[in-house]
């Protein structure tokens, strides 16, 4: 009978267990020759000490313990618990042996395995990759067992004084706005990270990563727009209502935004000077929630003053040293400089037929074509009140006949100034259709003065290039 006796058993268990993380004690035997007893031969019992949540015993040695590590067994401390599991096992047949007990220790951590999952944003083992300037949604999600309940999530992006999460405190879906500020030198990264605590206050794990800022096409549209006085009225109040939503449709896209207004202040001693011109956005790609906070703040004031010549100066200033710009995917762009007046410079009385002279003392073409790599430009000049004279004179100005890229539009009404804002919007948008870009460029050619056959010329030629990109 000896023979048959059961020699001795093991007791599986895991040596710990993170918050909801399931777990199995079972019981082996063998016989002494090292051949395993039949589990249903053998009579299970098991005593389990201290009494926690979570804990399940049964008469079956092959799952006699079953453990869920519930959060309600650390309400008053988080520390470890230690588990102890005590099995007494003997054969079915008494009369052959006596119980035989042993004990097993499991530990019961407050504490879960988070990690950094994007919801919407390529992820592999390099990290998240998210346009310079968009927006980005992670969660957090758990390496063991079905998230804790009732749990806050602190996120952060390492050496940011703003916290770029929105809610910050979320766990299942936040937004991210990744930072806009222009890459210089090459692509950069950030780390972000998450602290996360259950419903008691106890710090239960965190996790990071990297996000990878990627460049944004290499468009650019640069608005210049007058605020002063003399911009009140229908006119002005539909184009900033075009402004507005042309830029929610432009940062779809992706690309390069600079917003500047100029003009409305009282004080001449104010608004002639670099205070009289307001960097709303300065050049940086599309950040959507920053360039429609931006665009909002483009109102109308109650100064007569206008600074055009400075506000182009400085828009332009914002060129001058470029960014980091992806050659490789975007070798061919598209560079819209816009500028939106109710006439001349009042501040130092620059006649209005001087403007374009101002705009390419700023924007040099082959700097730019130097810089920014074949970026077919467009700068186009909306003037909402002039006479017919003025306009006479444009066309006649030298700087504006031979600047191959200037184009002047004069509407006649808010509507044909919102379909020359929307036709502009189209040609910058490049996920748009060809067919629709290439046609709204040719609306914008009859929207140009008959007798400007300079514009008609530099239009019809914009067309063709846009029809190749």
């Amino acid at each position: 009978m000896g023979a048959v006796q059961l020699f001795r058993y093991d007791i599986n268990a895991p040596e710990k267990l993170r918050l909801n993380e399931a777990g199995t004690v079972s019981v082996i035997g063998y016989y002494a020759d090292g051949t395993p007893e039949p589990t249903d031969s053998i009579l299970c019992k098991a005593d389990v000490a201290p009494a926690v949540n979570g804990v399940s015993i049964s008469d079956k040695c092959a799952a006699i313990v079953t453990i869920v590590n519930d959060a309600s067994n650390f309400a008053k401390s988080s520390a470890p618990v230690a588990l102890t599991i005590t099995v007494h096992a003997r054969r079915r047949y008494a009369w052959f042996n006596s119980p035989v007990s042993v004990s097993k220790t499991i530990s019961l951590l407050d504490e879960a395995q988070p990690e950094i999952t994007a919801i919407d944003a390529p992820q592999d083992d390099s990290g998240v990759t998210v346009l310079i300037g968009g927006i980005a949604h992670f969660r957090v999600d758990f390496k063991a067992g079905k998230p804790p309940s009732d749990i806050r999530c602190q996120w952060y992006q390492d050496g940011s004084a703003a916290n770029p999460f929105s809610p910050s405190e979320a766990c299942n879906d936040v937004t991210f706005a990744a930072p806009k500020t222009a890459i210089r030198t090459t692509p950069s990264t950030v780390n972000i990270g998450v602290n996360v605590t259950d419903q008691y206050g106890h710090a239960i794990g965190s996790a990071t990563a990297t996000v990878n800022l990627h460049l944004p096409r290499a468009n650019f549209t640069a608005l210049v727009v007058d605020t002063s006085s003399r911009m009140q009225g229908r006119d002005f109040d539909a184009a900033a209502s075009r402004i507005n939503r042309e830029i929610s449709s432009l940062a779809l896209d992706g690309g390069w935004l600079s917003l500047t207004s100029f003009g409305g202040e009282t004080d001449p001693n104010v608004a002639c000077s670099p205070a009289g011109v307001h960097q709303l956005y300065k050049l940086a790609p599309f950040s959507a929630s920053e360039a429609e906070a931006s665009a909002k703040n483009v109102t109308v004031g109650a100064g007569q003053w206008a600074p055009l010549k400075l506000a182009i100066e400085i828009a332009a200033s914002q060129f001058a040293q470029p960014p980091l710009l992806d050659r490789a995917n975007y070798p061919d762009n598209l560079f819209y400089f816009i500028v939106l007046t109710g006439g001349g410079d009042t501040c130092n009385r620059m006649p209005f037929r001087l403007v374009f002279q101002a705009m390419r003392a700023a924007l040099p073409e082959g700097e730019l074509r130097r810089v920014y790599f074949d970026s077919e430009l467009l700068a186009a000049v909306i003037a909402t009140a002039l006479s017919p004279e003025q306009s006479a004179a444009i066309r006649q100005d030298p700087a504006y006949k031979e600047d191959n890229e200037a184009v002047l539009f004069a509407p006649r009404g808010p509507e044909e100034l919102t379909q020359i804002l929307d036709d502009l919007t189209i040609l910058a948008d490049l996920k748009q259709p060809r067919e629709r870009r290439v046609r709204a460029c040719k609306t914008l050619g009859t929207l140009v003065s008959k007798d400007d056959e300079h514009a008609v010329s530099v239009i019809t030629r914009h067309c063709s290039v846009v029809a190749q990109r």
